[in-house]
C-alpha cells in the first residue's frame, strides 16, 4: 500500500480449507499405496483363483450371509468413517449426506461384484467379517506404533507428508479393516476352512490379544511418565498376541469344531469370567492384598492364570461334542436363564453381601449351561475319549429344595461309563 493508493490483493482461498484439502488428498494417497502394496505382497501366498479351491460344498451357501454382513458394515461402519474423514474438506451438510450414501452403496456393491461368479462359504463369511473388525484395531495400532519414537511424552503422530490428526487415525483404521476383510475372505477360501474353524480362530485370536495386553500390563510400570515406550510395549504384545492366537488355532487346533461348538465355547468363556468376578469378590473381602501397583498386578496375574486354565478345560470339554447351530443357541439360553434365576434370588431375598450375591448367579449360570446339555445332548465325536461323563446339576437344585421342605429324594448327580 502506498500513500493515496490501494493495491488490490489477489483472491486466496481460506488457508484452513486449503490445508484440509491437501491433507485429505495425501491421506487417501498413502492409504491407496498401502493397500496396493499389501495386496500385491500377500495375494501370491493366499491364492488368486478362488474357483479352484471352492470346496466345502456343505457350507457353500454363505453368499447371502456374506452380503448381508457387508450391508451392515457398509451402512454402519465404512460410510460413517468415510463421511467423517471427508468432513475436513466438505462442510456442506447435504454433500456430506451424499458422501455417506455413496459410500454405503459402494460398500455393498463392490463385494457383490467381487463374488458374483464364485461360491462363498460360511467360513469365508465368518473370517472376512472378523478380519474387517480386527483390521480396524490393527490399522490404528500400527499407525500409532510406527511414529513418535524417541519422544518422552506422547504426541499425535506426524507423517513425512502431512500433519496427522484424528481423521488420519480413522483413515488408517479404515484401510486396515478393508485389508482384513480381503485377507480373511481369501485365506478361508484357499484353505477351505469351515464355519466352526474360522469362528474358533477368531476366539483364539481375541484371547491371544487379551493375554498380550494383560502380560504387557504386568511388565510396564503403572506410574506416570514414559508414555511413548509404554504404548509401544502394549501395542507390540497386543498385536503379537492376536497374531499368535490366529496362527495357533489354524495350525494346531482341531478342524472338526462345529459352529455350535464355537458358540458354546464363547458361553463357557463368559461363565469363566463371571466365576472370576465371584472369586475376586471373595479375595477383596477376605484376603489382605495391598492396594497398590503390586497388588493390582497380583490380581491381574491371578485372572490370567485362571482364564488360561478355564480355556484348557473348555477346549477339552468341547473335544467330545458336535453341537449344531441350534444346540449352541440353546446353551446360550440355558446359561442366561440360570444366571437370571440367580439374580432373581438375590433380589427376592435381598442379599446384600457382595460375595454371596455374586455366587448365586454364578452357580445358576453354570447349572443352566451344563443342564442344557441334558436337553440338547450333542453327538459324541468318535475316537476322542473313552470315558463318558454326564453331569446333572439340576438335580442338585431339586435336592436342596427337597431338603428345605424336609422331604427325601434320590436323584443322580453324575453318571459315567467306560
Amino acid at each position: 500500500m502506498m500513500a493515496g493508493k490501494v493495491v488490490a490483493q489477489p483472491f486466496r482461498k481460506p488457508r484452513s480449507s486449503v490445508q484440509y484439502g491437501v491433507q485429505l488428498k495425501k491421506i487417501f494417497r498413502v492409504i491407496l499405496i498401502t493397500i496396493i502394496f499389501l495386496l500385491i505382497s500377500v495375494n501370491p501366498l493366499l491364492g488368486q483363483n478362488q474357483s479352484e479351491n471352492s470346496g466345502i460344498k456343505s457350507e457353500s451357501n454363505g453368499k447371502g450371509f456374506f452380503l448381508l454382513c457387508h450391508v451392515q458394515i457398509a451402512f454402519s461402519e465404512w460410510a460413517p468413517a468415510i463421511t467423517y474423514i471427508a468432513s475436513g474438506t466438505i462442510k456442506d451438510g447435504g454433500r456430506l449426506a451424499g458422501v455417506y450414501l455413496l459410500s454405503a452403496a459402494a460398500g455393498f456393491t463392490v463385494p457383490v461384484i467381487l463374488v458374483r461368479n464364485r461360491p462363498v462359504t460360511l467360513g469365508q463369511m465368518c473370517l472376512s467379517y472378523y478380519g474387517a473388525h480386527r483390521g480396524y484395531l490393527v490399522g490404528y495400532a500400527l499407525t500409532d506404533f510406527l511414529y513418535n519414537w524417541g519422544q518422552r511424552t506422547y504426541a499425535p503422530p506426524t507423517f513425512p507428508f502431512f500433519e496427522f490428526d484424528r481423521k488420519g487415525y480413522m483413515a488408517c483404521a479404515l484401510a486396515g479393516g478393508w485389508i482384513g476383510d480381503y485377507l480373511g475372505f481369501t485365506f478361508a477360501g484357499k484353505h477351505q476352512l469351515s464355519h466352526g474353524t474360522t469362528d474358533m480362530m477368531g476366539i483364539s485370536g481375541d484371547w491371544g490379544m487379551y493375554y498380550g495386553l494383560g502380560i504387557s500390563a504386568l511388565f510396564i510400570p503403572w506410574s506416570s511418565g514414559g508414555d511413548v515406550w509404554k504404548r509401544k510395549v502394549v501395542q507390540t504384545l497386543g498385536l503379537g498376541g492376536l497374531g499368535i492366537g490366529l496362527y495357533e488355532w489354524n495350525s494346531l487346533g482341531p478342524k472338526d469344531y462345529t459352529v455350535g461348538d464355537a458358540i458354546s465355547f464363547r458361553v463357557q468363556n463368559g461363565l469363566d469370567l463371571l466365576t472370576l468376578g465371584t472369586l475376586y469378590s471373595y479375595l477383596f473381602k477376605y484376603v489382605a492384598v495391598p492396594h497398590n501397583e503390586w497388588g493390582g498386578k497380583t490380581y491381574l496375574l491371578f485372572g490370567l492364570a485362571f482364564t488360561a486354565g478355564g480355556h484348557f478345560i473348555n477346549y477339552k470339554f468341547h473335544q467330545t461334542k458336535d453341537l449344531t447351530f441350534n444346540q449352541g443357541l440353546i446353551s446360550i439360553g440355558g446359561a442366561a436363564a440360570g444366571t437370571l434365576f440367580g439374580l432373581a434370588i438375590d433380589l427376592i431375598f435381598k442379599i446384600s453381601e457382595v460375595p454371596v450375591a455374586f455366587t448365586i448367579p454364578t452357580i445358576g449360570g453354570w447349572a443352566g449351561y451344563l443342564g442344557s446339555f441334558s436337553l440338547i445332548g450333542g453327538e459324541e465325536k468318535l475316537n476322542k475319549s473313552e470315558l463318558r461323563l454326564k453331569l446333572f446339576p439340576e438335580n442338585a437344585a431339586f435336592a436342596l429344595v427337597a431338603a428345605k421342605l424336609n422331604k427325601s429324594i434320590r436323584l443322580p448327580l453324575l453318571s459315567y461309563s467306560f
